[in-house]
């Protein structure tokens, strides 16, 4: 007769997982709208603004013969709060650039002052292509097109600069704090059938993703928490891709069941990773 399942268990409720990075795909297909982007400009002569086509993000020019230096148009992206911006990268296009001196640029502030990432200066008509930076460290990201003189800027026609396909990898430097930790498989030494493990989870930044339980190492399937925004957008690959800026509850209650039968009798190490 075969003896009966048993699991001398040593229960690590381990530090919490994944207090790292996460990417915010925006400007896209897969993940349309505004979610962090807000437009500034600055025309006295009028003439200058910006639009959200289905597409991706704009800011032109247009109607005037000529832009005075300091005139200006652009988009700001702004992290979510309790997080910080790592890296970027976007589509850029630039088209009706006539003569003077227009200037394209995207850049970060970081500890309030502004650090370039990419520049055409004096602009030049660009095709699409992705530009970007690393290690960047930023509260705050800036795209747009200037008229920097100290020559009038001359549109040909429309001056335009089109932005689609924005990556923003957010760095969110806060843990998950786990509370109310009950239930057998928390309690009991010796386990037998499947038992149970509940508790409560709260996060800065980003949110509760998930939680998961590891037995010796290896990790079982991830109980999922919120509702859709909290979800990798990206099939394949890192299971940390979304479509919103913080997609996930700031704070969320969880069970993890843990099938005792499918793993052999002695001692086992299992561990209960909150992300």
């Amino acid at each position: 007769m075969r003896p009966l399942l048993t699991l001398a268990l040593a229960l690590l409720l381990a530090a919490p997982a994944r207090a790292g990075t996460y990417e915010h795909y925006t400007l896209s297909p897969s993940s349309p709208g505004l979610d962090g982007w807000s437009p500034y400009v600055s025309a006295p002569g009028g003439f200058a603004g910006t639009s959200a086509p289905a597409d991706g993000l704009v800011a032109h020019f247009w109607a005037r013969s000529q832009f005075a230096p300091g005139e200006r148009a652009g988009w700001i992206y702004t992290p979510p709060q309790d997080t910080t911006v790592a890296s970027w990268d976007i589509e850029r296009m630039v088209a009706g650039i006539g003569g003077g001196h227009w200037n394209t640029v995207l850049s970060a502030t970081v500890d309030g002052r502004s650090r370039l990432v990419w520049t055409d200066v004096p602009s030049q008509n660009r095709p699409w292509a992705r530009v970007g930076g690393t290690g960047l460290g930023a509260s705050e990201l800036l795209a747009g097109l200037y008229c920097g003189g100290p020559s009038p800027c001359i549109p040909a026609g429309t001056a335009q600069l089109q932005l689609r396909g924005s990556r923003v990898v957010l760095h969110d430097p806060y843990a998950p704090e786990v509370e109310a930790v009950q239930g057998d498989l928390a309690a009991a030494q010796v386990l037998r059938g499947t038992m149970a493990l509940s508790l409560r989870a709260t996060d800065r930044g980003g949110g509760v993703y998930r939680v998961l339980a590891e037995v010796d190492g290896r990790a079982g399937p991830p109980v999922e928490l919120g509702d859709s925004r909290c979800r990798d957008v990206l099939p394949g690959g890192d299971p940390y891709q979304f479509a919103f800026r913080q997609p996930c509850p700031p704070a969320a209650g969880a069970t993890v069941a843990l099938d005792t039968t499918t793993l052999p009798d002695g001692r086992h190490t299992i561990a209960v990773e909150v992300v």
